[in-house]
């Protein structure tokens, strides 16, 4: 599977002045489980974390955590783009699918392609979406094509044949990432340019 990490944007609370609030419970938003059985939050590298639960307020009834705008901004407002890092533990049922969001835009020359609604995965499995018909599947390639996952503002960093691929023969597209992490794709086909 390809190393790739949901991320959860926070939002300013009303209720909460000091904080961010960020909803973490992914299980919940695709039905694979609505039990969380733990969470651990951690700064600095993989190499070198350091915990910083005990400054961090986990709801895990809600899936909602509080993070104080002090990890966010100096005491003068300067802002330290500061990343936080969060690994959920849920308890899901092993024989239970999911269920993830799909969006399509289309701005390519192909005709037929995949309409928005829901798709059921395995939780534990690569995905694959029948992105294009199969009568238009070679007007669109890899490069053409943005993902946008879980309501990120920004595109997916996936490279062909490791986190993700599309097969210009059938007009499938398959991303290595787990069904259990998910709750949302958008694909944006975009097309070409007067110089292409």
């Amino acid at each position: 599977m390809h190393p790739w990490q949901p991320q959860a944007r926070s939002n300013e609370s009303k209720d909460h002045d000091g904080c961010y609030v960020a909803f973490l419970n992914y299980g919940s938003m695709n039905g694979l489980s609505d039990r969380i059985v733990d969470a651990e939050f951690v700064t600095n590298t993989q190499e070198n974390p350091k915990d910083v639960s005990g400054d961090i307020v986990f709801d895990k009834k809600t899936g909602i955590v509080y993070i104080p705008k002090s990890y966010y901004f100096a005491a003068d407002g300067t802002e330290l783009g500061y990343d936080l890092q969060a690994q959920v533990l849920v308890a899901p049922e092993l024989e239970k699918g999911v269920e993830v969001n799909v969006a399509v835009e289309n701005h390519s020359a192909a005709k037929s392609v995949l309409k928005d609604g829901t798709a059921e995965f395995t939780a534990f499995n690569s995905m694959t979406f029948p992105l294009v018909a199969e009568e238009d599947a070679g007007k669109v390639n890899f490069e053409d094509i943005e993902v946008y996952l879980n309501d990120s503002a920004l595109p997916a960093d996936l490279e062909e044949g490791e986190g993700a691929s599309y097969n210009g023969k059938t007009g499938e597209y398959t991303l290595n990432c787990l069904g259990a992490t998910t709750y949302s794709v958008k694909f944006v086909i975009k097309g070409k340019t007067l110089s292409q």
